[in-house]
Protein backbone atom coordinates (compact mmCIF):
# COMPACT_ATOMS: atom_id res chain seq x y z
CA UNK A 1 0.00 0.00 0.00
CA UNK A 2 3.25 2.36 1.03
CA UNK A 3 4.70 1.41 -2.75
CA UNK A 4 1.32 2.62 -4.29
CA UNK A 5 0.80 5.90 -2.13
CA UNK A 6 4.15 6.68 -3.01
CA UNK A 7 3.73 5.86 -6.81
CA UNK A 8 0.57 8.21 -6.70
CA UNK A 9 2.93 10.97 -5.01
CA UNK A 10 5.48 10.86 -6.98
CA UNK A 11 3.08 10.86 -10.97
CA UNK A 12 0.88 13.87 -8.81
CA UNK A 13 4.71 16.08 -8.66
CA UNK A 14 5.63 14.59 -12.28
CA UNK A 15 2.44 15.92 -13.81
CA UNK A 16 2.09 19.34 -11.65
CA UNK A 17 5.48 19.93 -12.52
CA UNK A 18 5.27 19.43 -16.22
CA UNK A 19 1.92 21.63 -16.48
CA UNK A 20 3.99 24.15 -14.93
CA UNK A 21 6.09 23.84 -17.50
CA UNK A 22 3.51 23.95 -20.15
CA UNK A 23 2.09 27.24 -18.83
CA UNK A 24 5.24 29.12 -17.99
CA UNK A 25 7.12 27.86 -21.77
CA UNK A 26 7.33 31.31 -23.80
CA UNK A 27 4.99 31.53 -26.58
CA UNK A 28 6.62 31.13 -29.95
CA UNK A 29 6.16 34.38 -32.12
CA UNK A 30 6.49 34.33 -35.52
CA UNK A 31 9.22 36.60 -36.56
CA UNK A 32 8.14 40.14 -38.85
CA UNK A 33 8.40 39.55 -42.37
CA UNK A 34 11.01 41.47 -43.84
CA UNK A 35 10.54 44.97 -44.67
CA UNK A 36 11.99 46.64 -47.66
CA UNK A 37 14.80 49.66 -47.05
CA UNK A 38 14.85 52.57 -49.21
CA UNK A 39 17.74 53.31 -51.20
CA UNK A 40 19.54 55.87 -53.36
CA UNK A 41 21.85 55.14 -55.84
CA UNK A 42 24.86 57.30 -55.75
CA UNK A 43 27.67 55.51 -58.00
CA UNK A 44 27.68 53.07 -60.73
CA UNK A 45 30.27 52.22 -62.84
CA UNK A 46 32.03 49.48 -64.99
CA UNK A 47 35.63 50.17 -64.41
CA UNK A 48 36.08 50.53 -61.01
CA UNK A 49 38.97 49.34 -59.54
CA UNK A 50 37.66 46.13 -57.63
CA UNK A 51 39.38 43.51 -59.51
CA UNK A 52 37.56 40.61 -56.74
CA UNK A 53 34.28 40.57 -55.73
CA UNK A 54 33.65 43.00 -52.26
CA UNK A 55 30.57 43.81 -50.83
CA UNK A 56 29.98 45.87 -47.50
CA UNK A 57 28.90 48.86 -45.91
CA UNK A 58 30.56 52.68 -45.15
CA UNK A 59 29.82 54.18 -41.94
CA UNK A 60 32.22 56.91 -41.69
CA UNK A 61 33.58 59.94 -43.91
CA UNK A 62 37.18 58.57 -43.24
CA UNK A 63 35.74 54.86 -44.75
CA UNK A 64 34.17 56.46 -47.66
CA UNK A 65 37.21 58.42 -49.07
CA UNK A 66 39.29 55.37 -49.34
CA UNK A 67 35.85 53.15 -50.61
CA UNK A 68 36.07 56.17 -53.35
CA UNK A 69 39.30 56.09 -53.83
CA UNK A 70 39.62 52.14 -54.86
CA UNK A 71 36.43 52.53 -56.55
CA UNK A 72 38.12 55.32 -58.99
CA UNK A 73 41.45 53.84 -59.02
CA UNK A 74 41.05 53.38 -62.91
CA UNK A 75 40.60 56.98 -63.76
CA UNK A 76 42.53 59.66 -64.26
CA UNK A 77 42.75 62.16 -62.32
CA UNK A 78 39.61 59.99 -60.20
CA UNK A 79 36.84 62.11 -59.08
CA UNK A 80 37.50 64.08 -56.28
CA UNK A 81 34.63 62.40 -53.42
CA UNK A 82 32.08 64.69 -52.12
CA UNK A 83 31.39 63.71 -49.08
CA UNK A 84 28.35 66.04 -48.65
CA UNK A 85 26.53 62.99 -50.94
CA UNK A 86 26.25 61.22 -47.30
CA UNK A 87 25.39 62.56 -44.03
CA UNK A 88 26.58 60.03 -41.92
CA UNK A 89 24.75 60.91 -38.33
CA UNK A 90 21.81 59.42 -40.65
CA UNK A 91 22.90 57.35 -44.04
CA UNK A 92 24.90 54.03 -44.32
CA UNK A 93 26.59 53.64 -47.93
CA UNK A 94 26.05 49.71 -48.93
CA UNK A 95 28.18 48.44 -51.78
CA UNK A 96 28.16 45.72 -54.60
CA UNK A 97 31.37 45.34 -56.12
CA UNK A 98 31.66 41.60 -58.89
CA UNK A 99 35.16 42.04 -59.37
CA UNK A 100 36.78 41.84 -63.10
CA UNK A 101 34.66 40.22 -65.94
CA UNK A 102 35.91 39.72 -69.73
CA UNK A 103 33.79 42.31 -71.39
CA UNK A 104 31.73 45.48 -71.68
CA UNK A 105 28.48 43.47 -71.32
CA UNK A 106 28.68 43.13 -67.45
CA UNK A 107 26.94 45.21 -65.17
CA UNK A 108 25.68 45.40 -61.50
CA UNK A 109 22.43 46.84 -60.03
CA UNK A 110 21.73 46.67 -56.21
CA UNK A 111 17.49 45.53 -57.18
CA UNK A 112 16.48 45.47 -53.36
CA UNK A 113 17.52 45.92 -49.47
CA UNK A 114 15.07 44.68 -46.78
CA UNK A 115 15.25 44.08 -43.17
CA UNK A 116 14.04 41.87 -40.49
CA UNK A 117 15.07 42.52 -37.01
CA UNK A 118 18.62 43.20 -37.13
CA UNK A 119 19.43 41.30 -40.06
CA UNK A 120 19.89 43.64 -43.51
CA UNK A 121 20.05 42.10 -46.78
CA UNK A 122 20.99 43.31 -50.04
CA UNK A 123 19.74 41.17 -53.43
CA UNK A 124 21.94 42.44 -56.43
CA UNK A 125 21.63 41.73 -60.20
CA UNK A 126 24.86 40.55 -61.94
CA UNK A 127 24.16 41.15 -65.50
CA UNK A 128 25.90 38.83 -67.72
CA UNK A 129 25.76 38.47 -71.35
CA UNK A 130 23.74 35.54 -73.15
CA UNK A 131 25.44 33.47 -76.18
CA UNK A 132 26.18 35.50 -78.93
CA UNK A 133 25.82 38.71 -77.70
CA UNK A 134 28.57 41.09 -79.18
CA UNK A 135 30.34 42.85 -76.67
CA UNK A 136 33.31 45.83 -76.44
CA UNK A 137 36.36 43.92 -75.22
CA UNK A 138 37.28 45.16 -72.35
CA UNK A 139 37.91 44.16 -68.43
CA UNK A 140 35.06 45.75 -66.60
CA UNK A 141 35.20 45.64 -63.05
CA UNK A 142 31.13 46.46 -62.19
CA UNK A 143 30.33 48.47 -59.15
CA UNK A 144 26.89 49.94 -57.50
CA UNK A 145 26.70 51.87 -54.40
CA UNK A 146 23.85 53.17 -52.55
CA UNK A 147 22.94 55.27 -49.70
CA UNK A 148 20.43 54.31 -46.78
CA UNK A 149 19.15 54.88 -43.71
CA UNK A 150 21.38 54.60 -40.41
CA UNK A 151 22.67 51.34 -39.70
CA UNK A 152 24.35 50.96 -36.22
CA UNK A 153 28.04 49.79 -36.07
CA UNK A 154 27.32 46.97 -33.92
CA UNK A 155 24.73 45.60 -36.39
CA UNK A 156 25.02 41.87 -37.96
CA UNK A 157 27.03 42.33 -41.59
CA UNK A 158 24.51 42.51 -44.13
CA UNK A 159 23.76 39.00 -46.12
CA UNK A 160 24.50 39.71 -49.83
CA UNK A 161 22.50 38.12 -52.76
CA UNK A 162 23.85 37.61 -56.70
CA UNK A 163 20.93 37.15 -59.23
CA UNK A 164 22.10 36.49 -62.35
CA UNK A 165 20.54 38.04 -65.28
CA UNK A 166 21.42 37.03 -69.16
CA UNK A 167 21.20 40.46 -71.12
CA UNK A 168 19.59 39.87 -73.99
CA UNK A 169 21.40 41.66 -77.10
CA UNK A 170 19.68 42.25 -80.31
Amino acid sequence: MKQRYSAAIILAILFCVGCVNIISAPKKTKPSAPKPVTFKQIANSTHSGFARPDMGIISTEKELREFWAKLYARFSPPPSCDTDLIDFSKETVVYVAVGERPNGCYSAKISSITRQAEKLTVSYDECVPDKGCICTQVITAPVDVVKIGKIEKNSAQPEFIRNVVPVNCP
